[in-house]
């Protein structure tokens, strides 16, 4: 994943998400990415501050979308395959 100065148009990071990357949301609260990996069935959380992979958490089968409530910093990630859903928390990166 790469992360980009919307100001200069350059690319200031590149992270290393694992394979098919397919969902992104934010938690502006917590300063994190998350982002879902189809072909390794995980979820990559990034700090968007550092730039640095906060934790690799292993969901169900092949997930593709997550919505992310700041609030409570619970992100719930779909998984296509097995339908069904997951629950991470962003406090305890797991």
């Amino acid at each position: 994943m790469d992360i980009v100065d919307l100001v200069t148009g350059n690319v200031v990071a590149t992270i290393p998400v694992g394979n098919e990357p397919r969902g992104v949301d934010i938690d502006p609260n917590r300063n994190i990415a998350v982002v879902t990996t189809e072909k390794d069935d995980s979820v990559t959380l990034i700090d968007l501050q550092s730039h640095g992979v906060i934790a690799t958490v292993f969901v169900g089968r092949k997930p593709r979308y997550v919505a992310v409530n700041s609030q409570t910093g619970i992100a719930v990630v779909s998984n296509v395959k097995d339908d069904s859903v997951s629950l991470l928390d962003l406090d305890n990166h797991n």
